[in-house]
């Protein structure tokens, strides 16, 4: 089964290069149709990986997004970034032959704006 996954930002003091968000939470649904993982690695769900696509980095794997957690929230260094991001979640599993497989990613494009740039079109008088 595919997770489905929810994203909310978080609000936070504002900063000269980032966001006035501090934190993005991931929530997701999912059924695992394999037993847990035990010590025997084969036919067992083991967890969840979050992939950051943008910059090429796993932020969180299977040893924390265990199989029964649902959520989780990332804190980027400095806060979120103005721009576009690009996350992928995955279920991580086993198959009956113990060779580690995942589920087909869930992929969620946010798009923090930019606030609007300062006002150019003064008109100014005389005095």
């Amino acid at each position: 089964m595919i997770p489905h996954m929810l994203l909310f930002l978080v609000t936070a003091s504002a900063f000269a290069q980032v966001s006035p968000y501090k934190q993005i939470d991931f929530n997701w649904s999912y059924t695992p149709n394999l037993p847990v993982c035990t010590t025997r690695l084969a036919a067992c769900h083991l967890g969840f990986t979050i992939k950051d696509i943008t910059s090429g980095h796993v932020l969180v794997g299977p040893n924390v997004l265990t199989r029964s957690v649902r959520s989780w929230a990332y804190f980027p260094s400095g806060g979120v970034q103005y721009g576009t991001h690009v996350f992928e979640l995955v279920a991580n599993a086993y198959t009956t032959s113990g060779q580690p497989i995942d589920s087909t990613p869930v992929r969620v494009t946010i798009v923090v704006g930019a606030p609007p740039s300062s006002p150019t079109a003064f008109k100014g008088a005389v005095q």
